[in-house]
């Protein structure tokens, strides 16, 4: 069943952050009046009506520090990437959309916000994270989702199933990543879960150096620690008890291919995405959503701003 049609009536606006480090809300492209003649589409792309949005920690981390690694704000900058929102124009040429990604104006979908090159040795292998040209939306240069309009292939467009909400849509993004959680002392905790007996694996979220250390000493001999997290260029590690215990560490930049099988297990019921949504929104209020959202003493897990009614 597809959402019911909506006309683009409200200017389009976005969130934006510069190399001030300021965070504002003006407008952003396209125009409600590209949107009303689909004027701006390109063969295979969809215009959506972005419903929700969640608020990412690289989306604080971009505001309030201007970079994250070598990816650094050097400009007026749109952020955002994890949102669900329904088709409202389809450009009349999707001869090139894989034939599951053919989507119809009122068709509700989550965004996989990576558009990649399909011709580097990542992408031919594989694994497209590693694409050489990606344009992920909200890492600098590329404008973000935190929009009421976007252009968008309809190839890296999700249909969502009749029951799941714009919020667990918008969810399916950081769903994507292995779904695990951590804290600083994440991997002492486990292995003291395990009464005693030390796990084979530990998973960081963080990117903490203090975490990933725990995780390095929790671990078993020839366990493996899963860093997800992000953090400083350099940090130290033990790297001995690595080196004699044969700790296999490995990293996850972003994701490839993950989304269907997250898609599924939202859809079926086996993961329940919806308490993770504490705190939301309208567009208008975004200021106050990156305040709750980057506050640890709001108790926020996951904001989301809502760009339409």
């Amino acid at each position: 069943m597809s959402a019911p049609v909506v006309t683009a009536t409200k200017p389009n606006i976005g969130v934006y952050t510069n190399t001030a480090h300021d965070l504002w809300i003006a407008p952003a492209e396209p125009s409600v009046e590209d949107v009303q003649a689909a004027r701006d589409l390109k063969p295979g792309e969809v215009t959506i009506a972005i419903r929700s949005t969640g608020i990412c920690g690289s989306d604080v981390h971009f505001w309030r520090h201007g970079c994250i690694g070598p990816m650094i704000v050097r400009g007026d900058h749109v952020l955002g990437h994890e949102s669900a929102g329904v088709v409202v124009a389809v450009h009349p040429d999707d001869s090139q959309v894989p034939p599951a990604h053919r989507l119809r104006v009122g068709d509700r979908v989550a965004l996989e916000p990576q558009v990649i090159c399909g011709a580097c040795t990542p992408c031919l292998t594989g694994r497209y994270n590693g694409c050489e040209a990606v344009k992920f939306l909200s890492t600098p240069p590329y404008a973000g989702l935190l929009r009421r309009y976007v252009n968008h292939p309809a190839a890296w467009c999700f249909k969502l199933g009749d029951k799941l909400s714009w919020e667990e849509g918008a969810l399916l993004e950081p769903m994507s990543d292995p779904p695990a959680t951590a804290e600083a002392t994440a991997a002492r905790i486990v292995a003291e879960g395990f009464a005693g007996v030390e796990p084979a694996l530990a998973i960081d979220c963080t990117g903490v150096e203090s975490s990933i250390a725990a995780a390095v000493w929790a671990v078993q001999f020839g366990g493996r620690v899963f860093v997800i997290g992000v953090g400083r260029d350099e940090i130290k590690m033990p790297f001995m008890r690595a080196s004699v215990r044969e700790v296999d560490l490995q990293f996850q930049y972003r994701y490839s291919n993950t989304w269907p099988r997250a898609l599924r297990l939202v859809e079926s019921g086996l993961v329940d995405l919806r308490p993770l949504v504490t705190h939301r929104f309208p567009l208008e209020e975004a200021i106050e959503a990156f305040r709750v959202a980057s506050d640890p003493t709001t108790g926020a897990i996951k904001v989301q701003i809502q760009s339409l009614d």
